[in-house]
């Protein structure tokens, strides 16, 4: 390998970092979104959900609530994950 492949093949992985720290910093904001939501409507009054359009089923809103406090917790995972790749010390 010549030292023209050589600072080729750090510039790749240097650019692919910093994609990844890009990445993990642009889903930061949306993982704590989607947690806090679902922590809020967990929290409610089981006698609120009573007040949900008919169109709308009690289970399918608390199985709802329990999905999206799922991908908070995946969404989270993969942000770790991430955050591993970018920052492996």
């Amino acid at each position: 390998m010549t030292a023209f492949d050589n600072r080729n093949l750090y510039a790749t992985q240097a650019k692919t970092e910093r994609r990844l720290r890009d990445i993990q910093q642009q889903l930061v904001g949306p993982v704590v979104t989607v947690q806090g939501v679902a922590a809020l409507l967990k929290q409610l009054d089981p006698e609120l959900a009573q007040n949900l359009p008919e169109c709308v089923h009690r289970d399918e809103f608390e199985h709802l609530v329990l999905w999206l406090g799922q991908a908070g917790e995946d969404l989270q995972a993969v942000l770790d994950k991430l955050a591993l790749q970018v920052n492996p010390n």
